[in-house]
Formats: C-alpha cells, sequence, structure tokens
C-alpha cells in the first residue's frame, strides 16, 4: 500500500511537467518542463562513429556527448577538453536553418558559457559518409585542444559561424 501510495505520487508528479522541444522554450515560465532530445538519423551516425573513432583518446578529452542542454538550447556533440575546454559540433541537416540566428545562437553560447560552436552540413555528411567526417571531427578536436598543431581545414567541412579569439595552450 505505502509503495502504490508512493507511485501515485510520482505519477501525478510526472502529470505537472509538460514535454516540449527547443522551439517551445520560454525561460520564464518553462523551468518546469522537461526536455525530451531528438536527435536525427544523421547526427545518430556521426555520434555512433565518434564514439568509436574517439576511443583512444579518452585520456586527452570527455565525450562524445550527445544533445546537451546548456540554457534554453541543446547542442548536438559536444566534447570537453581537461582543461575546461567546450567544443561543440552542430549537425545542421534541416533546410530552416536561419544563419543570422544561428550565429546569434554560437555568439551566446561562447560568450554566456564558453562554448565554441562548429558546423558540418548534412550534405557535407551524404557527400562523404558518417565514418569520414568523424575522423575530420577528431583531427579538428585535437587541434583545437592543442594536440595537433599541424591541421588544415579540409573541403570546409567543419566551419563556424563567429571569429573565436586565438587561444595558447600550455
Amino acid at each position: 500500500m505505502f509503495y502504490q501510495n508512493q507511485d501515485n505520487e510520482k505519477e501525478k508528479e510526472l502529470q505537472n511537467f509538460e514535454v516540449h522541444k527547443e522551439k517551445d522554450y520560454d525561460k520564464e515560465t518553462d523551468y518546469n518542463k522537461i526536455f525530451v532530445p531528438d536527435p536525427s538519423k544523421t547526427q545518430m551516425k556521426v555520434y555512433q562513429a565518434l564514439y568509436r573513432k574517439t576511443w583512444p583518446n579518452q585520456n586527452r578529452f570527455m565525450g562524445p556527448s550527445l544533445e546537451m542542454r546548456v540554457g534554453k538550447y541543446s547542442l548536438d556533440i559536444v566534447f570537453l577538453g581537461l582543461n575546461g575546454e567546450k567544443i561543440n559540433y552542430e549537425i545542421d541537416c534541416r533546410d530552416y536553418h536561419d544563419k543570422q540566428k544561428d550565429k546569434k545562437r554560437d555568439n551566446y553560447l561562447y560568450n554566456a558559457y564558453g562554448w565554441k560552436v562548429y558546423r558540418i552540413d548534412c550534405k557535407m555528411i551524404d557527400a562523404f559518409q558518417a565514418d569520414f567526417i568523424a575522423d575530420m571531427i577528431v583531427l579538428h578536436l585535437l587541434h583545437e585542444l592543442g594536440y595537433e598543431e599541424n591541421f588544415f581545414e579540409l573541403l570546409g567541412i567543419i566551419t563556424t559561424l563567429i571569429q573565436y579569439p586565438p587561444e595558447t595552450y600550455h
């Protein structure tokens, strides 16, 4: 009987929460809503390839993590450097991406939370396949964390909408 009452209370509590997507978020009134990640199939392919390919480098960073909530935004694929670096790779698959809104979002994430945001268009993933894109992300990530000095951007696969200040690594 005691457990049944507890279960009923938990069920009522959950009914008070509303499930929402990012587009419904209102900072002032939505503090009690549950965030439900909704990764695309392409995003999942890249994440799975990254998960396999980053295993040997786990002593250099933490990640990948999928659909991390930061403020009112959901970050697609994130890595955390051992010295506090925060790097996000956005997989831009939908046609409704507005570069101006994305740039504003990326600036906000960098200035408010310290996240560097890099973008990969789905057309690149379709052209080169998820495993190759994952290889490029790993090389880019190691360069961003200061482990690889000689990195060149290949075919504009990984892009950014804002210019980040140069960093020095120890």
